[in-house]
């Protein structure tokens, strides 16, 4: 009878550890961005952190010229300077179909594991450096390609 005591008693005592015990995977970190160009403004970019995820995403790419802007080509990247190096993050493009509005595009989301640092931890938005967002377009029958550079910025 005693032994079945304290068997019970182990067993919970195990779980209140289990239960109780700080889990870094489950801390986040999440901030929204914003930014602009000439062209462009980039409103409400979430991203969110965790020591095994990174996601980002659900923002919107919206030219400055109107409600209406057509175009044959029009793609979008986003970098983080993480390590030293420019990482590809999301990216998105449009060609080939008759009559692309550009005015107002979502931007996708992507979710994906953790990126490492050099040391092989989970990065933070302190690891995160020169955020940004590569816009290119073709306007409706033009030859060339227009490029601008959004950097993101978190303003809260």
């Amino acid at each position: 009878m005693k032994k079945a005591h304290f068997l019970s008693f182990v067993l919970i005592i195990c779980y209140l550890v289990g239960c109780s015990h700080n889990d870094e995977t489950s801390k986040q970190q999440q901030l929204t961005f914003t930014g602009e160009s000439e062209s462009w403004n980039v409103t409400g970019y979430e991203v969110a952190i965790t020591a095994d995820s990174f996601k980002a995403g659900n923002g919107t790419l919206t030219m400055k010229t109107g409600n209406e802007h057509l175009a044959d080509f029009f793609q979008y990247k986003i970098y983080a300077n993480l390590n030293g190096e420019d990482t590809l993050i999301n990216s998105s493009s449009f060609s080939g179909e008759a009559d692309i509005n550009i005015a107002e595009k979502t931007i996708g989301s992507t979710n994906g594991g953790a990126y490492l640092d050099e040391n092989g931890k989970p990065i933070t938005f302190d690891d995160m450096r020169d955020f940004y967002l590569i816009v290119e377009w073709q306007d409706k029958g033009k030859r060339d390609v227009v490029k601008e550079r959004i950097d993101l910025i978190n303003n809260e």
